[in-house]
């Protein structure tokens, strides 16, 4: 009800107490409608007020909560990379422990490259000092020792 209608009634209710003549009962028609008018008007704007309280309070509260929400995706980003360096590292680690029998393979093989290359090292030599002794006059006899002497004509 809106306060025009709240002072009709007032003023109808006042004609009608003045027919009477008792002012005490006009005072109290009065007051009585005075209160039901300031109580409708409550009852009427209470919803704007509680809307109000509402819109004060998201107005007062939003920024922190967007300061919030940007806070909180920065931080679940790091902890997402943070996640994925760990999920790498732990996977590397298994590659490297389920690659011992790989190693132990490749040291193996490196062992008998370097025997093999060895052999082939010992073999040239040799053939370089048989066509050395074949092209020189001056043979090389080992004694007994094992140490190499050299004989060969004087002339």
């Amino acid at each position: 009800m809106d306060s025009f209608g709240s002072q009709a009634l007032l003023h109808a209710s006042i004609n009608r107490s003045s027919d009477s003549g008792d002012p005490e009962v006009e005072y109290r028609v009065k007051k009585v409608t005075e209160k039901f008018s300031e109580c409708m008007h409550i009852v009427a704007n209470e919803p704007s007020l509680a809307m109000f309280r509402i819109q004060e309070h998201i107005r007062k509260s939003l920024p922190k909560l967007a300061e919030c929400k940007m806070e909180l995706g920065q931080t679940q980003q790091l902890v997402q990379g943070a996640y994925y360096d760990v999920d790498y590292a732990i996977r590397a680690v298994s590659d490297i422990q389920n690659s011992t029998q790989s190693f132990a393979s490749i040291e193996n093989m490196l062992k008998d490259s370097i025997t093999c290359k060895r052999q082939l090292n010992a073999k040239a030599q040799a053939a370089k000092a048989v066509k050395a002794s074949r092209d020189s006059p001056l043979t090389l006899i080992k004694d007994e020792t094992g140490e190499t002497a050299s004989t060969g004509s004087n002339t």
